[in-house]
């Protein structure tokens, strides 16, 4: 039992601190031709600028992969501990590339077992577990609603193990390109889209998985009958999801907090919303790399209480998207 109790406090202490410390970005610097991985170190919100971090490693010929009309709207990453892992394009071929953020070498360049394909997405790193998961809807026809769960080999990439198979997104949606997850709940929340043959209004909800065994959880409606969501991240502390929604035809952007058990949203603010790609929160500041789901030169900080934008970083020199924390 003193042993069991002492297994529980360490792993209570490892978690609290997993969020405490998480003050380290990474973000992508993307150009017409290249990859650069680039870190940052954010020091709070009354601390000074994260620019220009460190150009850790430039990957040649790399771009992101892109399933949405919306520009940089889309990626496939995970952290564990160090490790940096990422899904780009380099040519025709989708590949996984994971980067060690201290030395900035590259241990996976460009692994898929199949380069046409993406073989995995919703890629995360499950702290409790140890493990990298992710969902892969390799084994179906285009245009399936059906998905397997699996666990990806965090030295080579490789799918190592099915944990669970045929899970299904509701009828008549798709997989949107956009996912968060939780490490205090070990959940995977992936967004799914689909119409209203009605209205023809577009409609979103989340699909969740847990992210220690794998199973699927429930698909969740967001109580809005006209939806589009541009970018989102999950806040451990509130346990709220954090997104810029707007109609499908991009009127009425807001910055909402959405209940990922029942759907319930509540608009936080109208006024100057960053919808910029691949945002993080860090101590109830939402950062955005920019306003828009594009490289930007600009990182806003944003008050998730009130909606309200605190300050701004600016780099005219540097163009990032994607911010992951770690």
């Amino acid at each position: 039992m003193k042993m069991k109790i002492q297994t529980i406090i360490l792993s209570f202490l490892i978690i609290y601190c997993y969020f405490v410390n998480a003050d380290n970005l990474v973000a992508l610097e993307v150009d017409t031709t290249s990859v650069s991985v680039r870190t940052f170190q954010y020091n709070g919100a009354d601390g000074s600028s994260i620019f220009p971090g460190n150009n850790i490693v430039k990957i040649s010929g790399a771009q992101p992969f892109r399933v949405s009309a919306y520009e940089e709207s889309f990626i496939v990453s995970a952290i564990k501990g160090w490790d940096y892992y990422v899904i780009l394009v380099n040519g025709q071929d989708t590949l996984l590339y994971a980067i060690d953020l201290q030395t900035g070498e590259i241990f996976i360049n460009g692994y898929s077992p199949n380069k046409q394909l993406l073989y995995i997405y919703g890629l995360t790193y499950d702290l409790k577990s140890n493990q990298l998961i992710a969902v892969s809807s390799m084994e179906y026809e285009a245009g399936d609603p059906f998905f397997d769960v699996v666990l990806v080999d965090p030295n080579s990439g490789e799918i190592s193990q099915n944990l669970t198979v045929k899970n299904s997104y509701p009828n008549n949606t798709w997989y949107s390109g956009l996912y968060t997850s939780s490490q205090s709940q070990s959940q995977l929340y992936i967004l799914f889209q689909g119409m209203d043959e009605k209205t023809n209004n577009t409609i979103s909800g989340f699909t969740t998985i847990n992210t220690i065994d794998g199973t699927f959880v429930n698909n969740i409606w967001i109580n809005s009958n006209n939806n589009f969501i541009y970018s989102f991240v999950f806040d451990e502390t509130s346990g709220m999801i954090f997104a810029t929604m707007s109609q499908y035809n991009g009127k009425n952007l807001d910055f909402v907090s959405i209940n990922p058990t029942n759907g319930d949203y509540t608009v936080i603010s109208s006024d100057q919303v960053c919808a910029g790609s691949g945002p993080v929160i860090i101590d109830g500041v939402f950062l955005s790399p920019g306003k828009e789901p594009k490289p930007s030169h600009t990182v806003s900080l944003v008050d998730t209480n009130s909606g309200k934008i605190i300050k701004e970083y600016l780099d005219l020199f540097i163009d990032i998207s994607y911010l992951s924390s770690y």
